[in-house]
Formats: C-alpha cells, sequence, structure tokens
C-alpha cells in the first residue's frame, strides 16, 4: 500500500541519519572488536588469541591484492572453456562502494547489485545459443569480483550489516546476496596463498589450475 512504502521511504532515510552521524563510532567499536567472535560464546582464552577485525582486514586486503592474477580457469567458472575473462566491472564498482553506505539497509541494497551484477556477467559472457551458466557458476564468479574490488573494510561492513540489520532485510534474495558474499569473503580468507604461489613457482599455475 501507499502507506506502507511511504513508511519504508522515511525508516529508510531515518536510518540513514542516524548511522551517519554514529558511524565513526560503530566503526571504531567493529574495528576494536574480535573476528573470530561466536555470540554464544562464552569468552574466556578462546577469543584473546584471536585477530580484531581491523587487523583482519589488513591482512585480508593485502591477500586480496596478491591475488589480482586470478581468472575465470582458477576458480573453475564454466565461461573459462571458451572465455579466458569475465566482465565484472558492475559488481566490482557495486562492491567497493559498500562500505561509502552509512546504513545497513543501504549495504544490503549494494549487496544485492553486486550479486545481480555477477549473475548478469555470467550471462553475458555465455555463448550465443549455449544455456546459461548454472547456480554453481554465481560463488565462485562473485570471489572473482571479490578479489578485483579488494575493498579494504568488507569485514566490517558485514559484520554491521549482521549486528544491525534487522532480520527481515536478510530475508529472500537480499539475505541470499549477503550469505554468497559472507562465503564469498571466507573462501579467500582461507585460501592457501602461500602453498599456490608455491606452484606457481613450479608452474602449476596454469590455466588448468585450480584454487581451492
Amino acid at each position: 500500500s501507499v502507506d506502507e512504502v511511504a513508511k519504508e521511504q522515511l525508516l529508510a532515510s531515518l536510518e540513514r541519519f542516524v548511522y551517519a552521524k554514529c558511524r565513526q563510532d560503530i566503526d571504531a567499536v567493529l574495528h576494536a572488536s574480535r573476528a573470530g567472535r561466536n555470540d554464544h560464546d562464552d569468552g574466556g582464552d578462546r577469543d584473546s588469541d584471536a585477530k580484531t577485525m581491523e587487523e583482519l582486514q589488513l591482512e585480508l586486503h593485502d591477500k586480496m591484492l596478491s591475488l589480482q592474477f586470478v581468472k575465470p580457469a582458477h576458480l573453475e567458472i564454466s565461461t573459462a572453456l571458451y572465455r579466458e575473462d569475465i566482465d565484472v566491472s558492475y559488481a566490482v564498482d557495486q562492491l567497493r562502494s559498500i562500505e561509502e553506505q552509512s546504513s545497513p539497509r543501504q549495504m544490503l541494497h549494494h549487496v544485492l547489485l553486486a550479486h545481480r551484477g555477477v549473475s548478469g556477467a555470467l550471462h553475458d559472457a555465455s555463448r550465443s545459443g549455449e544455456s546459461a551458466p548454472g547456480a554453481d557458476d554465481v560463488l565462485p564468479t562473485l570471489i572473482l569480483a571479490v578479489l578485483r574490488a579488494h575493498p579494504k573494510n568488507l569485514p566490517t561492513s558485514l559484520r554491521l550489516v549482521e549486528t544491525f540489520a534487522p532480520p527481515s532485510l536478510l530475508r529472500g534474495e537480499a539475505g541470499y546476496a549477503y550469505t554468497n558474499l559472507c562465503g564469498a569473503m571466507q573462501f579467500v580468507q582461507e585460501l592457501d596463498v602461500e602453498g599456490h604461489m608455491a606452484e606457481a613457482s613450479l608452474g602449476g599455475m596454469g590455466e588448468g589450475a585450480v584454487l581451492s
């Protein structure tokens, strides 16, 4: 209804205003929080050795910069069978804009746009007359876009959404896109770059090599 639309627009405006005023303080708290935090943990020594979010961000950003050589073939994206690369520039732009937003609602909107951009890039990269790439290609292509965007504050942005976004916003397509982006970040975070670079020095990082 018109009233519901107006209510949502007013709520979004209020959120932007409040988060814009508080964002610096929120970021300071999130940066100092532990990256391995689990809301069900009872604290103790397990948390004391975990990296802070700020430390994780610096480490993750450096890792993403070291992986700029990655192409679709390294991630087993099906279009790599007949295309050397995929144009994920739109998704990259949306990923880079996430940290520029004030509120979780705005951030989720750009997460959703990035996810749609990945799907569009896969569709555009598919051969004429061939079936469109499947869902199995979405996550690896999102990983490719994350690597190329190498956003500095992605972990904090995702933590902010996790902590402050109303549950209703994390349902449906936006929730699916958010979950996939968390998965893409986790993949990069856990990737053994040194091991793969050792393979590269032995000639193992050719077109057929796979990151896993």
